[in-house]
């Protein structure tokens, strides 16, 4: 069930022991298994930080696969801003498009790995970003990436079968990947962003 992938990282933070939740979906049917915690219908590509009135409060927020749906990624981030304590973190994961795998889908298809036609109408998936693109709107919010990893490490090229996904390695992949710059490796970015520190 599709819900699921919305409430888990709410229902992960609740069962590690954080208390104070809020929990917040376009669509807050995608989050009624979580009826114990408080959900909000929240528009992200809205002035969020003003409609849920607790400026500078989050010690933690978690936008799990959230920015690549929306149509400002600087305004969002700028939110994020205003939402976050002093010494708080953000944990934000996106489709890593710079990896091998993304790169030999772009010379097949002309499309980023889950992106394209078939993401957008089916996931929404609307703003590919690679990490200088990241590292850029951070900044221009006041945040940093103050950690990053991907998943998948050891996968360069990936291809679903029925909802399976099942991992190869053709020539031609590992040929080029050698000569790949940026971010090559993972499948999806997961970065920990908190307030720059200023000098």
């Amino acid at each position: 069930d599709h819900r699921d992938l919305h409430s888990f990282p709410t229902r992960r933070s609740s069962d590690l022991g954080f208390k104070d939740i809020a929990a917040w979906d376009l669509n807050p049917e995608n989050l009624k298994d979580l009826a114990d915690l408080k959900i909000d219908g929240v528009d992200l590509n809205s002035d969020f930080g003003d409609q849920v009135n607790i400026s500078g409060q989050f010690d933690l927020i978690i936008a799990v696969e959230v920015i690549e749906h929306l149509e400002n990624p600087y305004h969002f981030a700028r939110q994020l801003n205003s939402l976050l304590a002093p010494n708080g973190t953000v944990i934000v994961s996106t489709p890593n498009i710079e990896s091998a795998a993304s790169r030999i889908h772009f010379l097949r298809s002309a499309d980023f790995r889950w992106f394209g036609d078939y993401f957008y109408r089916g996931s929404g998936h609307i703003t590919p970003l690679t990490i200088w693109q990241l590292t850029n709107i951070f900044d221009r919010a006041r945040l940093q990436i103050a950690g990053q990893s991907h998943t998948m490490h050891d996968a360069i090229v990936i291809r679903d079968k029925g909802g399976l996904a099942t991992y190869r390695t053709p020539l031609f992949a590992l040929a080029f990947y050698p000569f790949m710059l940026g971010h090559r490796d993972g499948d999806i970015h997961v970065m920990a962003v908190q307030h720059r520190k200023e000098m």
